[in-house]
């Protein structure tokens, strides 16, 4: 699960395994070689990591301002701000640069739903990270419907947050896996490139080498409940505003 600017969760699986094509396309997933008998596919969303700059420059602007002068990093400020354990109850599609999967709609829009005269700048921002999880969570349950059923997910620059990675959990209702490099995908390559050149025998032994784990995330019992609902609420969003 890369969390950088846009958010894209990369799953390998066998030429063998039974895959209804036809449902990937079709929602524009991707179906790439990879090496011996596998492939892979993406699921992403144009925004990720992108949208909480966007709150940061568009929305508490000052807040990260202030933070600099101090010596912090803003989003260790804001992520104080994210209730534990408690969803914020907005519903936020992130779209503010078009749909990535399954919709695949260049034309699609933001959208804050929820929103109350209670509703906090904290709340907006927790909210984006829970609308970012359940466009995932939405990818994610596509990928199932066509055969590849994903068990856990590691992550490399979203491991940067703890409160964005117990959002994931909660809402994937899955085992989400900090690695050691917030830069993963650059390592992947340096596996590849090692094992590819014989300094490594295989990937299972340059692994040993550069992979390291962090922390484990699983889902919590009544918090993801309280996403489940949400979830329901979410994915009919898009149906009902776009399809037609």
């Amino acid at each position: 699960d890369g969390t950088g600017t846009v958010e894209c969760i990369t799953v390998a699986f066998s030429k063998d395994q039974k895959i209804d094509k036809m449902l990937l396309q079709k929602s524009g997933f991707a179906i790439v070689p990879y090496m011996k008998d596998l492939f892979v596919t993406y699921a992403f969303s144009y925004t990720g990591g992108a949208l909480l700059k966007w709150y940061r420059d568009k929305v508490s602007p000052m807040e990260a301002k202030k933070a600099y002068e101090n010596g912090q990093n803003p989003y260790e400020v804001y992520n104080r701000g994210v209730s534990d354990g408690e969803p914020s109850e907005l519903l936020i599609l992130p779209y503010f640069a078009g749909a990535g999967t399954p919709y695949m709609d260049n034309s699609a829009k933001g959208i804050i739903a929820g929103l109350t005269m209670d509703t906090s700048k904290e709340k907006i921002y927790q909210g984006i990270m829970e609308g970012c999880s359940y466009e995932m969570k939405l990818n994610l349950d596509y990928l199932q419907k066509a055969g590849i059923a994903v068990e856990k997910l590691a992550t490399g620059g979203g491991a940067n947050s703890k409160e964005w990675l117990h959002i994931k959990a909660d809402i994937y209702d899955k085992e989400i896996i900090s690695l050691g490099a917030a830069e993963s995908g650059t390592v992947a390559c340096i596996l590849l490139a090692g094992a590819a050149c014989g300094r490594f025998r295989n990937l299972e032994e340059a692994s040993k080498v550069f992979i390291t784990y962090r922390d484990t995330y699983f889902p919590r019992k009544g918090v993801k409940e309280k996403y489940k609902k949400l979830f329901d609420q979410y994915r009919m969003i898009y149906p009902r505003l776009y399809e037609k």
